[in-house]
C-alpha cells in the first residue's frame, strides 16, 4: 500500500500525482494508524473503531493525496494552498472569489476523469448496493468546530456514474460557499483542506439514530438520544424524530413508549463509553440499528461542540402574545420576523420563519441572528448544531402560530422555547453580526501593519505593488497567486501607512 502525503498548506510542497493506482483506495480498517489530515476526521475515528472491533459499515478510503491530485490536474493546486494561508487574513470578499474560482475549476474535465477511474475502482470492490460517498475533512468533527454537513456526503449511490459524481461534488464542497461563509464565521484555524472520502456500502437498517452524551441545548450531562425509520439522513438533515429517549440512572425512558429500544440504547452508551477512549469529552453520535436486537452499527462519532453565547440578552418587557415551541439552540435574539424573501427595514436585526429547516437552509442561518420553525427539528441536527455554534437561537414546532408572527418585532429565546411579541421595537437592536464583521477588518488591518513595518519602499513597484506585498506577507508561495485586487479601502489604508513610514 503506498499513499502520497498531503501537501503542506504553508511552504513548497512537492506536486501531488495525478496518475491513480491500484492502491489509491485504502480499506478503512488499515486506515487506523494513518494520518487524520491524509484520511479525514471521520474516517479516521471509524477506522479506530473497527480496529476495536466495533461494528462499522466498513468500506474504502480515498485519500486526500486524490484530493490534491484533483487540484493540481484543475491547475488550481497552488491557490488552493494560498487561500489555506490567508483565507481569515484578506477582504471576507477575497476568500470568497478565490474559493469560487477553485470550486469552478474543479468542474472540469481532467477531474471528472480523476473522480471516474477511482469510482469504478471502488465500485468493482464493493459489491453491497447502494453505496455512499462521505467526505472525510481534515478540518471537520474538531472540538471547537464540527463543520455540521458543510462538506458533502451522497447517499443511494447505484452506479459508478453516479459515484464518480459523488467523489466529484465531495470534493468541491472543500470550496463551497457555505464552507467559507462557515472558515469565516467560526475562525478556525489552521486550515487545511485536505479531504478524503470515505465509500462504503450504505447501512439497510431498522432505525437509525442520534445520540449525545450531553443535552445539546441545557448542556446538563444527560444522554439524549433520537430515531427514526426514515434513513440514515433523515434526522441530520433536518427530519422530526419518530422516537425520543432521555437516560436517567442506567434507564432509558423513550417516548413514545418502544419497550424493544431500551436494550439496544443500552448498547449505543456502552458503545459511547467505548467511544470515549478516542474521542474525549462529550460525544456525538450517528448510529444505525439493524434491528432492535442487533449491536448498533457506528456511522460517526465527533465531539459536542461548545454553544457560543449569544450577545443578546433578554430585558424586561410588557409580555403580549407568546408562543412556546422545542428549543434546539439556546441563546435570545431580538428582531423581525420575516419569512423567505421579505425584507427588514434598514438594518433592523432579522429572524427567519420557516416552515422547516434543513442542511440546505444553512444561509439562512448565516443571514439571521434567530429562526422558528414552524415544524419540528431535530435538535441533533445538523442545521441545529450549526445554530449553536454561531449563536443563533432556534426555536421549532410553533405550527400554524409561526404565520402570524411575520413582521412583527419578536423576543426569541432559544433555550425556553418562548417566542414573544413585543409591542414596541427594543430600543438597541442585537449588533452581534456587526461586531464579526468588524473582526474581519481588524484582521486585515494587522496585516497591513506588520507589513508597514518592513519599511517604506514598499508599494514603490508599478506592478501591482500592493498586492504582491500583502501576498508575501500572508504566507503566499507565489505572489502572483492573488489574482484579485485589494479592495479600495485596503490601498488606501497600505498607502497611507507606508507614506507616514517613509515621512
Amino acid at each position: 500500500m503506498h499513499l502520497d502525503r498531503a501537501p503542506d498548506v504553508i511552504g513548497v510542497a512537492p506536486p501531488a500525482r495525478t496518475e491513480p493506482r491500484d492502491d489509491d483506495l485504502v480499506p478503512l480498517e488499515a486506515c487506523a494508524g494513518l494520518d487524520a489530515a491524509e484520511v479525514g476526521r471521520k474516517a479516521s475515528v471509524l477506522a479506530w473503531a473497527a480496529a476495536e472491533g466495533l461494528q462499522t459499515p466498513g468500506g474504502l478510503v480515498l485519500p486526500a493525496s486524490r484530493f490534491w491530485a484533483a487540484l493540481q490536474a484543475a491547475g488550481v493546486h497552488e491557490q488552493a494552498r494560498y487561500l489555506a494561508a490567508a483565507a481569515l487574513r484578506l477582504d471576507p470578499r477575497h476568500t470568497a472569489d478565490l474559493a469560487g474560482n477553485i470550486h469552478a475549476a474543479l468542474e472540469c474535465s481532467p477531474v471528472a476523469e480523476l473522480a471516474r477511474v477511482h469510482a469504478e475502482a471502488a465500485f468493482r470492490r464493493l459489491s453491497a448496493r447502494p453505496l455512499v460517498a462521505r467526505s472525510s475533512s481534515a478540518l471537520e468533527d474538531g472540538r471547537n468546530a464540527a463543520f455540521p454537513g458543510v462538506f458533502l456526503s451522497r447517499l443511494d449511490l447505484m452506479s459508478a456514474e453516479a459515484l464518480a459524481e459523488a467523489i466529484a461534488a465531495c470534493w468541491r464542497s472543500a470550496f463551497s460557499p457555505a464552507a467559507m461563509q462557515y472558515l469565516l464565521r467560526m475562525r478556525t484555524e489552521p486550515i487545511d483542506f485536505s479531504l478524503a472520502v470515505l465509500i462504503q456500502s450504505q447501512v439497510q437498517a431498522d432505525w437509525y439514530g442520534l445520540y449525545v452524551s450531553a443535552d445539546p441545548v441545557t448542556g446538563t450531562p444527560t444522554p439524549v438520544a433520537e430515531l427514526t425509520r426514515e434513513g440514515p439522513d433523515a434526522l441530520v438533515g433536518g427530519s422530526a424524530a419518530m422516537t425520543r429517549a432521555r437516560q436517567s440512572d442506567d434507564t432509558w425512558t423513550i417516548e413514545p413508549h418502544e419497550p424493544a429500544l431500551a436494550l439496544a440504547l443500552a448498547r449505543v452508551s456502552e458503545l459511547a463509553s467505548r467511544l470515549s477512549a478516542r474521542v474525549p469529552g462529550h460525544l456525538d453520535i450517528e448510529f444505525a440499528l439493524p434491528s432492535a436486537s442487533a449491536d448498533p452499527v457506528l456511522l460517526q462519532c465527533r465531539p459536542v461542540t461548545p454553544a457560543r453565547a449569544s450577545r443578546a440578552r433578554r430585558a424586561a418587557t410588557t409580555r403580549s402574545d407568546h408562543f412556546v415551541g422545542r428549543p434546539c439552540a439556546p441563546g435570545v435574539a431580538t428582531g423581525i420576523a420575516l419569512v423567505s424573501g421579505d425584507t427588514a427595514p434598514g438594518h433592523a436585526p432579522r429572524i427567519a420563519l420557516v416552515e422547516r429547516l434543513t442542511t440546505n437552509d444553512f444561509d439562512l442561518i448565516f443571514q439571521h441572528c434567530g429562526i422558528i420553525a414552524a415544524n419540528e427539528v431535530s435538535p441533533l441536527s445538523h442545521a441545529a448544531i450549526l445554530c449553536r455554534e454561531l449563536g443563533v437561537p432556534l426555536v421549532c414546532g410553533i405550527g400554524a402560530d409561526a404565520a402570524r408572527l411575520a413582521g412583527s418585532w419578536i423576543l426569541l429565546d432559544g433555550r425556553s422555547g418562548v417566542v414573544e411579541v413585543l409591542p414596541r421595537p427594543p430600543a438597541a437592536p442585537d449588533s452581534s453580526r456587526l461586531q464579526e464583521d468588524v473582526l474581519y477588518v481588524a484582521d486585515v488591518e494587522l496585516a497591513l501593519l506588520r507589513l508597514a513595518r518592513k519599511g517604506p519602499s514598499v508599494g514603490r513597484s508599478p506592478d501591482r505593488p500592493l498586492e504582491q506585498a500583502l501576498a508575501r506577507q500572508l504566507g503566499a508561495g507565489r505572489s502572483h497567486i492573488l489574482t484579485v485586487p485589494l479592495a479600495p479601502v485596503e490601498v488606501q489604508q497600505l498607502t497611507s501607512i507606508t507614506q507616514r513610514r517613509g515621512a
